[in-house]
């Protein structure tokens, strides 16, 4: 699978496999039917970044073909291991290797523009707690298992690389948390385009041109972050001064990125 690959080829290179469901808005969804899930492995095709997405039980894609920007969206959903039950700590251990994959491929963890740029334990602790508003996980740290235990039904992690971005959402069966008993998981990923993320960050009306409204609305953030950065140095948090937001994508032939001020480059 491949990000920006027109569907018609992705149709032509699984006939058999492929539902396509054409909406009357101009958006076209593509789904494969995976006849085995078991054994089925995705290949994300992304130059130095691409990744093998294991257990996948279900994808789609998705094209706005008004766009003419190829596949801007892939939803994958996949199991952690061959079976869709297994030990708490066998789950933790799974879901850290395939974050270990991710960034062994060069994929970074993302923070939203207008969080606090909390990693590791501060980051675990602000998202449990909510003192600082992280609305993401930190995909490079490694809870214990007793920390693993802790977090909330459906938590989510942000990467992002060579202007695509990943979001992993884990969802657990809260009926099956004792930790000497198995438990249920499973995973939902959603691929997009940085292009098509970023347009989606604003309102309907001001998708088309989002560029010439990015630098009022990183302001904002940035003031945001600012905020929940000073609350967190109160409490005695580490920022992460190092961290880099992602950049905006290419812009589209005719057009340019904006002008960004010092307030927005400086960490």
């Amino acid at each position: 699978m491949q990000l920006a690959e027109e569907s018609s080829a992705l149709a032509r290179r699984y006939p058999e496999l492929l539902n396509a469901d054409k909406q009357p808005a101009g958006i076209h969804f593509y789904t494969i039917n995976i006849p085995d899930a078991i054994t089925t492995n995705m290949r994300l095709a992304h130059g130095a970044h691409s990744l093998n997405i294991p257990y996948v039980i279900h994808l789609m894609s998705a094209q706005d073909m008004d766009r003419r920007e190829g596949i801007n969206t892939l939803f994958v959903q996949s199991r952690l291991t061959s079976t869709p039950t297994l030990m708490h700590d066998e789950a933790r251990q799974a879901v850290r290797r395939l974050f270990g994959h991710f960034l062994a491929q060069g994929w970074r963890v993302m923070l939203l523009h207008g969080n606090p740029r909390l990693r590791g334990k501060a980051a675990f602790d602000g998202y449990l707690s909510y003192h600082s508003s992280p609305s993401y996980m930190d995909g490079a740290y490694a809870p214990t298992l007793d920390e693993w235990m802790r977090i909330p039904a459906y938590p989510s992690w942000l990467f992002y690389a060579d202007h695509a971005f990943l979001k992993v959402t884990m969802f657990r069966d809260l009926n099956r948390m004792d930790r000497k008993q198995p438990g249920a998981y499973m995973l939902a990923l959603e691929i997009t385009t940085a292009e098509s993320r970023f347009r989606t960050m604003f309102p309907e009306q001001q998708r088309d041109n989002w560029r010439q409204y990015w630098v009022p609305h990183a302001l904002r953030q940035r003031f945001e972050r600012e905020q929940a950065e000073a609350r967190a140095r109160i409490a005695g948090l580490p920022i992460d001064t190092d961290y880099q937001d992602p950049p905006l994508p290419p812009p589209p032939p005719g057009s340019s990125n904006p002008v960004l001020p010092d307030t927005l480059t400086a960490p």
